[in-house]
């Protein structure tokens, strides 16, 4: 029986002494690297830029850091968040970025009709959660806020590859075999035209966007997130960029100048009938691909308010 005892206790210790070589493996494997992109917490630390770009996927698709390093003449980073419209996770991702840097300058925000204002103590939108999964065990301080936005549990913060292994990323992140090519952090811009068979127009997107009786909310998220930038001496500039004509005769299009109108932030719209009405300038009916990102910037590097914006 004793015996029995001690090789039931010494295949616990092996066990558990495996789960935490794997554990540390899988952390230095993926330390300083991105499995996919989108986890680049670490990646943005001690950048420093002058300019932050920042939002939802279509900050990510549409924002290039090369555009405005060339044109504006300043040293400028991507860190939108595919899946994410909500400003709690912006100012969320503003805060960890923050963290790990000097403030920039400037700020653009990629605002358009599918924000909304989230909220941080009920929070529902678990996009790429599992990708955000990797930071969940025994996270560093500046991690724990998102680790929280996505309600990871006890076990998940606190045993060894339970996040990893349950998220399935152990392997992507040992292989780091599905990392998307990017030249710079957080440039996520695609090449491919749209398929529109593939993938149709869906205009029950519309319902997502702002609606009138969502402006107040989004207006006081959007004035706390101005608010940080001030507090930390950040200028920041809203610019709503293409999606496809479908879709541009819904309020929420209005709605997004309004609300900046009302709370002084300077506000860009870019959706140039040229671009939105050619599918040829998309991946699919809200973003861009590379053709359509040039056209953009061709009118942003001549935009007055732009220009009036970035002056240092």
């Amino acid at each position: 029986m004793k015996r029995f005892c001690r090789d039931v206790i010494s295949f616990f210790i092996t066990l558990a002494l495996v789960i935490c070589a794997l554990q540390l493996a899988f952390s230095l494997r993926t330390k300083g690297k991105t499995i996919t992109g989108h986890d680049n917490l670490n990646l943005t630390a001690n950048k420093n830029a002058d300019l932050l770009l920042f939002g939802s996927s279509r900050c990510w698709a549409h924002f290039d850091p090369a555009f405005f390093d060339s044109a504006y003449s300043l040293k400028s980073i991507n860190i939108g968040v595919e899946g994410h419209s909500d400003i709690v996770f912006i100012k969320l991702r503003l805060k960890n970025y923050l963290s790990k840097n000097t403030a920039p300058k400037f700020a653009i925000l990629s605002f358009d009709p599918f924000f909304y204002a989230g909220d941080s103590s009920d929070n529902q939108n678990f996009v790429k959660k599992d990708i955000f999964a990797r930071y969940a065990f025994l996270p560093d301080k500046s991690e724990v806020p998102i680790v929280d936005y996505f309600k990871f549990t006890y076990l998940e913060r606190y045993m060894p590859l339970y996040a990893v292994l349950k998220y399935r990323i152990f392997f992507s992140g040992i292989l780091l075999n599905k990392r998307v090519a990017y030249l710079k952090t957080g440039n996520g811009i695609r090449g491919m035209v749209w398929d529109t068979l593939a993938k149709p127009v869906n205009l029950n997107r519309r319902k997502e966007f702002i609606k009138s009786n969502s402006v107040d909310s989004v207006q006081i998220a959007l004035g706390g997130l101005n608010q940080l930038c001030r507090d930390n001496g950040i200028k920041l500039i809203c610019v709503q960029t293409p999606i496809y004509k479908a879709f541009q005769a819904d309020s929420g299009f209005q709605y997004t100048r309004i609300i900046c109108e009302r709370l002084k932030i300077p506000f860009i719209d870019v959706n140039d009938p040229e671009i939105e009405a050619d599918y040829r300038n998309f991946v699919d009916a809200f973003h861009l691909n590379r053709a359509g990102v040039n056209k953009m910037n061709a009118i942003l590097a001549g935009d007055s308010t732009l220009k009036s914006f970035l002056k240092h």
